[in-house]
């Protein structure tokens, strides 16, 4: 009896170990860091549209008020806006439209465009 009492007391620790739930590890995020947005007004000097097949992002250039140039990047998830605010397509920045893009910059240091609105 003795045996079968001692048997049933190591089969319960060692069941208890079975069963017995780890603590939840907290996971670490790489943090990254914060993204500030910038904002640059200019007339368009060129546009290239995208081109899946070749793997290019749509593109476009504007010229500021001082005469400076600066390329970007057209982000997935960018947003053209008319003046009258509805949303258009990239048919819609022709060469010497003038524009105020919502930028920010990569890693990599590429503009990406993240809004462009066309200003009357």
């Amino acid at each position: 009896m003795k045996k079968l009492l001692s048997f049933a007391i190591v089969a319960l620790s060692v069941s208890s170990v079975c069963f017995a739930q780890q603590a939840p590890v907290a996971v670490k995020q790489a943090s990254r860091p914060a993204v500030q947005a910038k904002m640059l007004t200019g007339k368009i000097d060129t546009v290239t549209p995208a081109d899946s097949a070749k793997g290019i992002k749509a593109q476009f250039v504007i010229v500021d008020e001082a005469g400076n140039k600066a390329a970007f990047v057209v982000s997935n998830s960018a947003v053209v806006q008319s003046t009258e605010a509805a949303v258009v397509g990239l048919d819609k920045l022709v060469k010497d439209q003038k524009v105020q893009v919502k930028y920010h910059e990569t890693t990599e240091g590429i503009k990406e465009a993240t809004l462009v609105v066309l200003v009357k």
